[in-house]
């Protein structure tokens, strides 16, 4: 085949696979944000370039917020160079009220299918959601926090955290449930409410868990096979 032929035989095949016979224009790398502040500057030290109001079509990456990703994703055509930088229902992972309940929905669903490694999906700390499910938070924080053992001040510790806020901003501790009487009724940061998980448990749990995959191991190895599910959580759940 000759190179015209060649060439031409590839534009079909590009215009099969993206439903278009538009190509990607040479040169560097060129993508849209809203954003004014790291990530821009570190895109521009890249060497990429920015397009302008004339070109907002014509990018390769698209650096978007969840909002347009949740109002606007489903109604673009990608080309198939173009990327952007979240997937499709991301907040059902990245918001920790929905992390944890889909957490609790495949653990459910595991201990159907397979209850011998639902055992070994415990990787995370007991959570719970407010203010819908305060009533049974409260009864699970004074089994370890009576009245004599708060007075001591050796009673559990809880950790409060937003649900839609990041980078430890409105996370603290408490130990009594006067510092959150609040959130019996309302949402402190009208967000869907906020997740408490005990303080200190979370690295506890990880140990738990890694002990019980190395001793999987271990009967693995002396039965001659063996059995090591689940995963951990990095820095203290930081990423949530």
């Amino acid at each position: 085949m000759s190179s015209a032929g060649k060439d031409e035989s590839r534009r079909h095949h590009t215009a099969v696979a993206t439903g278009s016979t538009r190509h990607r224009k040479p040169g560097p790398l060129r993508f849209k944000t809203f954003l004014r502040n790291t990530i821009l500057q570190a895109m521009l030290a890249r060497g990429w370039k920015e397009v302008g109001e004339k070109d907002q079509d014509d990018w390769d990456l698209y650096w978007a917020d969840r909002d347009w990703m949740a109002t606007e994703f489903d109604q673009v055509h990608l080309e198939g160079w173009q990327r952007v930088n979240h997937f499709r229902n991301d907040r059902e992972l990245c918001r920790k009220d929905l992390l944890v309940k889909n957490l609790n929905k495949h653990k459910r669903a595991l201990g159907k299918a397979n209850p011998e490694e639902a055992e070994n999906f415990d990787f995370w700390p007991t959570t719970y959601v407010l203010p819908g499910d305060y009533a049974l938070f409260a009864e699970e924080f004074k089994k370890g926090n009576s009245t004599s053992q708060q007075a001591q001040g050796s009673g559990q510790a809880w950790i409060m955290k937003p649900v839609g806020r990041s980078q430890g901003k409105g996370i603290f501790i408490f130990t009594k449930l006067s510092q959150i009487s609040r959130w019996k009724t309302e949402s402190r940061y009208g967000d869907g409410g906020v997740s408490t998980a005990p303080a200190g448990s979370e690295r506890r749990q990880r140990d738990n868990h890694a002990d019980k995959r190395d001793a999987a191991k271990e009967k693995g190895k002396a039965g001659g096979e063996g059995k090591a599910g689940g995963a951990s959580c990095a820095d203290e759940k930081g990423g949530q």
